[in-house]
């Protein structure tokens, strides 16, 4: 993704502390502008990109947002996790089957589980 006006991180990085030092506070535009330059996904703010600004600045948020990296993780982990059990209930003589377009299993035909 092309950064906008061609600004490096350096220059982005005084423009939020003199953002900071001029308001006391970043609202979530400023996240998001922060995490856009610094390469952050703005479908889940504030990005870890921008969570890394803050810090860099020494703005601390009102609200924690690791969350957002733990949802990551377990997202990419949830196909993985979804095979293991199938093949686990598989192996214990059971039935399992995952449905693509919910994610639900269902095992021996009977009972639907989502994980």
């Amino acid at each position: 993704m092309a950064r906008s006006q061609d600004v490096d991180d350096e220059e982005l990085l005084e423009r939020l502390r003199e953002l900071y030092r001029k308001r006391g506070l970043l609202s979530d535009s400023s996240s998001r502008s922060a995490g856009r330059a610094l390469g952050g996904d703005l479908r889940q703010a504030p990005s870890a990109a921008s969570c890394a600004a803050y810090e860099l600045i020494g703005f601390t948020p009102k609200r924690d947002y690791q969350y957002v990296g733990v949802n990551r993780f377990l997202r990419a982990l949830h196909p993985q996790l979804l095979a293991q059990l199938v093949a686990k209930v598989i192996e214990l003589g059971g039935g399992a089957d995952r449905d693509p377009e919910n994610d639900l299993l269902r095992i021996n035909g009977e009972l639907s589980i989502s994980v």
